[in-house]
């Protein structure tokens, strides 16, 4: 089913977005539930941010690598699995995913 919207110019200037995402309805209505909360920028409490790694895929690789469209409704699917080899993976710990972290898709539709 399609989304029907309409954003005013005066609308987009001060929040400096263009994508239409941004101004989904539904997207607009779960941001203004969120201004009721005490809420931080990430950078505020986490101890360090910055994006992955692209991996050296290897059909040979016993080490899943984490890819976007293996995200799926919060959950890790084996969609399309791709592997690295052990040698990759312990040559680039910042690929590495470690008990804690935080994952935050930024790229794929509908893994944001």
């Amino acid at each position: 089913m399609a989304v029907w919207s309409e954003v005013d110019l005066h609308d987009v200037a001060p929040v400096s977005r263009f994508d239409s995402e941004y101004f989904d309805p539904y997207f607009l209505m779960i941001e203004e539930k969120l201004k009721k909360f005490d809420s931080k920028p990430l950078n505020k409490i986490a101890d360090y941010i910055n994006r992955g790694l692209q991996p050296q895929y290897d059909e040979e690789g016993t080490i899943k690598a984490l890819r976007s469209v293996n995200i799926r409704n919060g959950m890790f699917s084996e969609t399309r699995q791709e592997f690295v080899t052990e040698d990759f993976y312990n040559k680039n710990p910042r690929g590495q995913v470690k008990t804690n972290d935080l994952l935050i898709a930024s790229t794929g539709v509908g893994t944001l």
